[in-house]
């Protein structure tokens, strides 16, 4: 409930003062403003009006007592009006109806909450003018409660609970202020800030609404409000005749009232309060004083606010990410000109490749600098800016092999190779392929590409990227000879082949995107001497670079263990059929013609049909064409192995007849079991007493020796091999084709569809092997039965692949030190 303001006023000649209590209703007291002008008018009246009543009161002969009576009257009357004039600021008269406070909306509503929200100064009376004097006449308790002014500044419910203890009148021994300081005091309460809330109710945030509501905590803090502009907040009420008004019905006057202590008229003293009371004290000024405008502005705008918020959000987490992270893109699918020509980018400039079998090929793009001159037995050198091609280089024809001699003896290649032949479905940029880099040779001294040819039909139907590169076999690409060595530095010599097919992985790494590829879904398919070539690039450092996984075939277990100095040593013999000088220059080797290397090249370097071990043969003393140069071979590959597993993929593979060869198959006409045993017992199995047992392990027929040459030379070297890297997988393709034999290339030839299946058996191999390796390629899964398979990663490949926990006979061979010590070296 609200303070109601007493004040007494004393008339000379009269015992008693007049105590005027302004009438209450609903609780709430009365409260009326008024302009100055009717103030003037009304205080006259009132002057007037007392006179009357008090007349009766004076003796007969006291008219000059009765003019000072009513001098003082007019003194007091005068000093009331100056005192209100004081207290009320300049220009605070009225507010425009539009800014009228919520909380007048709400009394009007008759919500008796919103005396709890009220958020300033307590309302303080009027200061008493002369000594006391009783009046019995009411009439002028109507007349006299107009003095009261309503305070908007009451803070809460608490404070209307004191004003109203303060209103009970004073106990006889309770000292009252002299006239003077009540006058100061009260002063002093007229001129503080008045503040109000001004900001329109459409502009009001959610919390100051609920406050204004009377929903909100107490205490915290309302608008801005200034001199000139004051609201009422202590929930006074205004008629539905003030509604009704014409003309200042959309005008709001502003009330002011002054707290006063009791009866006095003067403004009571500061009681002490604890922290928590003292911040939510009248006594307070309200924190929204001490805010500067702007910031109290924005934060009443709390709506634009959070648009302004989610508008920067957008701009920063959305718009930079696609300009940063999106960049410029070429158009998505390169256009087709002339019917059947297309263009895309490598690091060096334009090349145009042709549509061919439904797809883009690309032939003979270098990827290197031609390894001729003086680049002969060098590391592969890149294109630079003056060695790059300005035009649009055409890859129309099919480059040329590099120069090798084939198992037939004959030679062919040529020296400038280092090209690489691309197939793709399309040349774009969005949805890239997976990339299946091929690498074959028969050996490392030639038989290149051999089985693994790219196809434009795999290309098509299984959405790939095809890319075949060619590098330097033979003694263009392995020879490790001093004078090799000593002309660089670091010095080493040796495994430039190999050097050439990390710079090919490297080009496609680099340009794969270009033609439709993912170059992080980059999968080798090696052959024999390539996938030996790859088995040894696996023990460098971080393989994980040039690609993410690799299927193995057929490859050599027989890895370098001695260092460059013995391995040069040992080419000594080719430099003196070359006379050359051991100790020599270069240049000797680098005048000598391609022909006239490939043909001194000794007899026990070249390829021979692998057979049964004999006694004569010393593994120590078989050439090996890989090296420990020092620079990619820098220890034997299965001591990188040990140290943990690879980042890599890899799967190692072969047939149960790999090395059933047309050379051991034309030593007889038809063999028979005689001739098989004779074989068998005449070999270094004999010698060692294991010739019996291995005629009982493995029939007596020419599959039966087919199947223990390949164990003991390809399928358990390799099985050893593939338990040394962890996670890695192994497979042995076990379906028959001709004579009850299984083709020698049989997994390669049905990856690439060039194995000729004819019986439904065999078109269920080729269907089995080919999901098995292109779900390889798109997601790095080996087998189809996790449950079994994972354990062992040992696939037995029939007309469907089964799991097993081992490999026949490879064990025997094992332990008896014939695997892989006798292994077929490339």
């Amino acid at each position: 409930m609200s303070t109601e303001n007493k004040v007494e006023v004393a008339v000379e000649g009269s015992p008693a003062k007049i105590e005027v209590t302004p009438p209450v209703e609903n609780g709430v007291g009365e409260e009326i403003l008024k302009s100055g002008d009717k103030l003037e008018i009304e205080d006259e009246e009132r002057v007037k009006m007392l006179n009357e009543e008090n007349k009766p009161n004076k003796t007969g002969g006291g008219g000059g007592e009765g003019e000072k009576k009513k001098k003082a009257l007019e003194e007091a009357a005068a000093q009331q009006k100056e005192d209100v004039k004081r207290r009320i600021p300049i220009g605070a008269i009225r507010i425009p109806g539009f800014l009228r406070s919520r909380s007048r909306d709400k009394n009007r509503e008759g919500d008796d909450n919103e005396e709890g929200s009220d958020l300033l100064e307590p309302p303080c009376t009027a200061v008493t003018v002369g000594p006391e004097a009783p009046v019995n006449n009411t009439s002028k308790l109507a007349i006299l409660s107009k003095l009261k002014f309503s305070n908007p500044f009451s803070k809460n419910s608490k404070s209307t609970e004191e004003d109203k203890t303060d209103l009970q009148p004073n106990s006889p021994d309770e000292v009252k202020p002299t006239e003077g300081e009540g006058r100061a005091k009260g002063l002093i309460n007229a001129i503080k800030l008045p503040l109000v809330n001004v900001i329109p109710k459409k502009l009001k945030s959610t919390k100051d609404r609920d406050i204004e509501d009377g929903t909100g905590t107490p205490g915290v803090q309302a608008g801005l409000a200034s001199m000139e502009t004051l609201d009422d907040s202590n929930g006074s009420h205004t008629t539905k005749a003030d509604d009704d008004k014409g003309g200042d019905a959309d005008m709001e006057t502003v009330k002011l009232d002054i707290g006063t202590d009791n009866n006095t008229g003067y403004e009571s003293e500061k009681p002490a309060m604890s922290d928590e009371d003292e911040e939510h004290s009248k006594w307070d000024i309200p924190e929204c004083c001490r805010r500067s405008v702007i910031v109290q502005r924005i934060t009443e705008h709390q709506t634009l606010g959070v648009i302004a918020l989610v508008f920067l959000f957008m701009i920063v987490f959305i718009l930079i990410p696609l300009l940063v992270f999106g960049g410029y893109r070429p158009p998505t699918n390169a256009p087709i000109y002339n019917g059947k020509y297309v263009k895309a980018v490598t690091s060096c400039g334009n090349v145009e490749g042709m549509l061919e079998e439904g797809v883009f090929a690309f032939r003979g793009i270098p990827y290197a600098l031609p390894p001729v001159d003086e680049l002969r037995w060098k590391p592969p050198k890149q294109f630079d800016l003056k060695t790059c091609w300005n035009d649009t280089l055409p890859a129309h024809n099919s480059s040329a092999f590099c120069w090798q001699r084939y198992n037939n003896e004959t030679v062919n290649g040529a020296e400038n190779c280092l090209t690489l032949d691309i197939f793709t479905p399309y040349v774009r940029y969005h949805s890239p392929l997976p990339v299946v880099v091929l690498v074959g040779s028969d050996t490392l001294m030639g038989g290149s590409p051999g089985e693994v040819q790219a196809s434009p039909r795999i290309a098509r139907s299984k959405e790939l990227v095809l890319v075949r590169p060619n590098f330097r076999l033979g003694p263009l690409g392995f020879l490790a000879a001093r004078p090799l060595t000593s002309s660089v530095h670091p010095p080493t010599s040796g495994n430039y082949g190999l050097l050439d097919l990390i710079e090919a992985l490297k080009w496609v790494q680099l340009n794969i995107e270009h033609f439709g590829g993912d170059k992080k879904m980059v999968t080798i398919l090696a052959h024999r001497g390539g996938a030996t070539l790859v088995t040894a690039i696996t023990s460098m450092r971080k393989p994980e670079k040039l690609f993410a996984r690799a299927w193995l075939s057929s490859g050599s277990a027989i890895f370098p263990s001695e260092p460059l100095v013995n391995s040069e040593n040992r080419n000594r013999q080719y430099l003196d059929k070359l006379k050359c000088d051991h100790y020599g220059a270069i240049e000797c080797l680098l005048d000598q013609d391609m022909e006239e290397l490939t043909d001194q090249v000794p007899l026990e370097w070249l390829y021979k049909a692998p057979e049964l071990p004999t006694p004569e043969e010393n593994v120590t003393a078989s050439h090996q064409w890989l090296v420990m140069d020092g620079n990619i071979l820098k220890e034997h590959p299965s001591e990188v192995w040990k140290r943990g597993p690879l980042k890599v993929q890899l799967v190692f593979g072969t047939t149960a007849h790999a090395e059933a060869t047309k050379e051991l198959k034309n030593k007889k006409q038809e063999w028979n079991v005689e001739d098989v045993a004779q074989v068998v017992r005449s070999s270094l199995l004999s010698s060692q007493g294991l010739s019996e047992e291995a005629l009982r392990r493995y029939n007596t027929t020419y599959q039966g020796l087919a199947a223990m040459i390949s164990d003991i030379r390809t399928v358990c070297p390799l099985l050893t091999v593939a338990r040394q890297i962890p996670g890695s997988g192994f497979y042995v393709v076990t379906q028959t084709h001709d004579d009850n034999m299984v083709e020698a290339n049989a997994d390669i030839r049905a990856i690439l569809g060039t194995y000729a299946s004819r019986t439904p058996e065999e078109r269920r191999y080729v269907t089995s092997i080919q999901q098995m390796f292109y779900r390889y390629v798109a997601h790095g899964t080996f087998d189809s039965l996790p449950s079994d398979a994972s354990l062992n990663k040992l696939i037995m490949l029939g007309q469907d692949p089964l799991p097993a926990n081992e490999y026949p006979n490879c064990d025997y061979w094992i332990s008896k030190d014939i695997v892989p010590k006798y292994g077929r070296i490339d």
